[in-house]
């Protein structure tokens, strides 16, 4: 398998932090401003979201080991969760040594006075105790108007984290458990695989969910640990949208058919992502896993991340071939870093074609031995698709500026619905073609983010 190249860890790690930040949109701590400032932030806030919880951010409680100063915390816990959603932070850091003390106060009592209050997120900073975790989940269990959960656990301190999971009537639920590094493979214990099954068993019960993203990235997952994950899954009869974070595990030819014969028994799903990063899937893998998801009539938005792995043309020619048949409106697909020639990236070519209704497609062929040639090739197929609004192309190899912008000028005739373009190139490349930047400038006035482009 290729090294990870620091520029590629880079932009895979700002992904990550990146995606993970935005969970925190609207968390400002120690922050103090004046009651005229708050009365006209409550007014820019009850404008916005008109009365109505659907457009209320998360309200975010941190947890970390305490510092003696428990009463104090749990005071400021029930004023802010009072305000919520009137106030300029929607985030508490709780210091405390024992999350019994929020049992000992009804956190659940406070949190069911604000019916607003649907939506929570739990960032666990530290590790705590079965027994204290029990609690907690006991407290989140009684609190009736939560619709929305995440649960954030850093450091690979999850081992306690399922007894969390018993609010069993939300539609939506988060988790998150990964390691230190992005693109750290850690060796999982006994301890922490019987964790993470206990995990996918309450996950079962949760028969009002819709939409489940859970990541699991460097924890040590194997090929054995998919079995367990995927028959919980299948319980989940009104699962619609379903998030699976494995990448940057040990994923091979067993994991992936395990999770594909599990995932084609969700015929109800309407989103499915698939990051399988940094993994150990080759092209009978990926073939498989193509095989089930045609199964998947109902599925409107694919995403399938496959950077670093050991993919090739007759990987590509064997998911696609399953996948043309489906009516996908979104397709964001990522070949990058993988055993990819001028043969894979046009079997590819070949069905683009077949995805009539599509509106987006993301492509990422950066890492690769693809050519000028197909690259073009790839461009023309792009144009029968003719309800495109949003496209991104990441590529990073040298092209000849000529046929290149021949191709990019018929696109965008073409394309006449086309609202967003992401074309990503080598920066030395763009920055020595001016007639590129000109013709973009000039033609591309109506579209929006255009990065690196636009001198």
């Amino acid at each position: 398998m290729n090294q990870v190249s620091n520029s590629t860890y880079q932009y895979y790690q700002f992904s990550v932090n990146y995606y993970f930040n935005l969970i925190f949109t609207n968390i400002i701590q120690n922050k103090t401003i004046s009651s005229n400032k708050m009365q006209k932030q409550d007014q820019i806030i009850q404008e916005t979201n008109q009365k109505s919880t659907h457009n209320y951010p998360f309200f975010c409680i941190q947890f970390k080991k305490g510092n003696g100063e428990e009463l104090f915390n749990f005071n400021l816990l029930k004023e802010s969760i009072s305000n919520y959603p009137n106030q300029d932070y929607q985030s508490v850091l709780i210091k405390i040594d024992s999350i019994e003390l929020l049992s000992q106060n009804n956190l659940a009592e406070e949190i069911n006075k604000n019916k607003s209050l649907t939506k929570l997120q739990l960032n666990f900073l530290d590790d705590f105790e079965e027994v204290e975790m029990t609690d907690l989940g006991n407290q989140l269990n009684k609190c009736h108007n939560l619709k929305k959960l995440r649960i954030n656990i850093q450091k690979n301190t999850y081992k306690n984290a399922y007894k969390l999971l018993k609010c069993y009537s939300i539609t939506q639920l988060m988790i998150n458990f990964q390691s230190s590094g992005y693109f750290q493979k850690l060796k999982i214990n006994d301890h922490h695989l019987q964790s993470l099954n206990n995990t996918y068993v309450e996950i079962s019960k949760f028969q009002n969910l819709e939409e489940l993203m859970f990541y699991q990235y460097g924890i040590g997952l194997i090929d054995t640990s998919i079995d367990q994950l995927g028959s919980n899954l299948q319980l989940s009869k009104k699962l619609k949208k379903l998030v699976l974070g494995l990448s940057s595990n040990s994923l091979g030819y067993q994991g992936v058919s395990m999770l594909g014969k599990h995932i084609s028994k969700l015929i109800q799903l309407e989103q499915l992502e698939l990051r399988l990063e940094n993994n150990n899937i080759s092209h009978d893998s990926i073939g498989v896993l193509g095989k089930s998801l045609f199964y998947l009539t109902n599925l409107q938005n694919l995403s399938l991340l496959l950077y670093q792995n050991e993919i090739d043309e007759n990987g590509i020619n064997s998911l696609m071939e399953s996948i043309q048949f489906l009516k996908l409106n979104h397709l964001n697909i990522s070949f990058s870093n993988n055993q990819i020639k001028d043969d894979g990236l046009n079997k590819f070519n070949s069905y683009i074609p077949n995805f009539k209704e599509l509106k987006s497609l993301h492509i990422r062929i950066n890492e690769t031995q693809i050519s000028e040639l197909s690259l073009l090739k790839l461009i023309q197929q792009i144009k029968i698709c003719n309800n495109i609004k949003v496209l991104e192309v990441y590529a990073d190899n040298q092209y000849n500026d000529g046929q290149l912008i021949f191709q990019i000028q018929n696109l965008l005739q073409t394309l006449t619905q086309l609202n967003s373009l992401d074309f990503f190139m080598k920066d030395e490349y763009l920055k020595s073609n001016k007639y590129l930047q000109k013709l973009i400038c000039k033609k591309l006035v109506r579209l929006i983010n255009i990065p690196k482009i636009v001198a």
